[in-house]
Parts: structure tokens; C-alpha cells; sequence
């Protein structure tokens, strides 16, 4: 059973109200194993039995959360993810090139264990912090995930009022998504590690929200608003 507060009408139409429904994908073959960080692509990128099931059961306790759109990343278990949870919802599905998950180095996912956990994106950026553009061969800097993240924000502000885009996606984009969102100007490629005190779920549901005020009372805020952070789905 979800909150009360997904289940809150809040779109008045014509205040500027942006809501979005964020999901991250369901198991894959490298979330089954735990000592990588990554399995190659060919290998990884697919969704486990377990995975499989999730996303289902997702689709099941989205329904009825009012989703107007399905958005997804272009990987594969991002794509399986979205392609189950639509078994329920039905939505009209939109591939989006650019909600993929951070790419790390060329050869990231062939090395051993414990040279990835040596060359996993956290450490090179908070070693380079001062160059948000920094990035060994192959791999995203921390201002292409940043750039990716604040187009997906233009993008989502963009669209008509009265939809609410559910957008499959991947840990590391949320996670910026979500710094960005609280931190602002103050998010930079030093703050980098401190996002794995964020922790995520496959199949979580999380949900921003832009230009809303829940009370009268309520501050003026700016930009995007988390409402709530990989909330499971039963």
C-alpha cells in the first residue's frame, strides 16, 4: 500500500504544477552480483527472474497513481523494466536517450572487483574536484551527468499540463537528480561520495515534484522538490 500522499490529486490546471514519477529499473544480472561493481554489458544489462517479477509487481501498485506517459532509458534493463511494468498500465512508452545510467571507463566491467571499486565514479571525481569535466577515457565527467539530469528537468517543465510522466531510469542519474535538486549550486564532483549515503532500490519509487505548495504557508521554493525516496512497491 502506498502513502496517502501519491495518491493526493495535484494538478490545477494552468499553475505551473510539474509532478514526476520516477522508477528505477528491477534486479538486473550485476545487481545479483554483489562482489562487482559491474559485469560487462552483454552480460549484465538484462533483467534477473527476480527483476522480472518486480517490475510486474510495480506495475500493479502503479496503477491507479494517475501516470500519463512511460518514459525509459535506453538500456536493456531499464527497457525490460519498463516493458513489464506497462503489462499493468498500458502507457504510451517513449525511449529516452539520454536518463541512461553514468558510463564509466572503456573496460570498466571486465576489470577485477577490486580495481573497480578503485575506478568507480566517486573516488575519480572527488579526486578531480576541482575539473567537473574530468573523465579517463570512455567515461562520463560529472558534468555530463549533471547535464543529462538538468536537460531531463527542462524537458519534463516543458510538457503540457496535466501529465505525469513516469520515467524508468537507473540509481546514479536519481541520485544526481535528487543532489542537484537539494543542493543546487552547491552540488560539484567533491560532494560525489556522499551520494552512496543515498541509498536505492530496484523497483523504488520516487517522486519530484516542481512549482508546488502544499499550504499556504509553505516557503516558496524553487527548482525540483523530492516528495518521497525509493519507496518499495508491494
Amino acid at each position: 500500500m502506498l502513502p496517502a500522499a501519491f495518491r493526493r490529486p495535484t494538478e490545477r490546471p494552468g499553475d505551473g504544477v510539474t509532478r514526476a514519477l520516477f522508477l528505477r529499473h528491477g534486479e538486473s544480472v550485476s545487481n545479483a552480483h554483489p562482489e562487482a561493481v559491474s559485469l560487462p554489458l552483454a552480460e549484465g544489462d538484462r533483467l534477473t527472474d527476480r527483476g522480472w517479477e518486480q517490475a510486474r509487481t510495480a506495475g500493479r501498485a502503479l496503477d491507479g497513481l494517475g501516470a500519463t506517459h512511460l518514459l525509459t532509458s535506453p538500456m536493456r534493463r531499464a527497457r525490460e523494466t519498463a516493458e513489464a511494468v506497462n503489462e499493468c498500465l498500458g502507457l504510451p512508452l517513449e525511449e529516452v536517450p539520454f536518463v541512461h545510467e553514468l558510463r564509466e571507463p572503456a573496460g570498466f566491467g571486465e576489470m577485477r572487483p577490486e580495481e573497480q571499486m578503485l575506478a568507480r565514479f566517486s573516488i575519480r571525481m572527488a579526486a578531480n574536484a576541482g575539473d567537473a569535466d574530468h573523465a579517463p577515457e570512455g567515461a562520463e565527467s560529472f558534468s555530463g551527468v549533471l547535464s543529462r539530469v538538468r536537460g531531463l528537468k527542462a524537458e519534463l517543465e516543458s510538457r503540457p499540463d496535466g501529465e505525469r510522466p513516469l520515467i524508468v531510469t537507473h540509481g546514479l542519474f536519481l541520485r544526481f537528480f535528487f543532489f542537484d535538486s537539494v543542493l543546487g549550486g552547491d552540488f560539484g564532483p567533491a560532494t560525489a561520495a556522499r551520494m552512496w549515503h543515498l541509498r536505492s532500490l530496484n523497483c523504488g519509487l520516487s517522486v519530484f515534484e516542481q512549482g508546488e505548495r502544499w499550504h499556504p504557508a509553505d516557503a516558496d521554493t524553487p527548482g525540483w522538490t523530492c516528495v518521497s525516496w525509493m519507496q518499495p512497491l508491494r
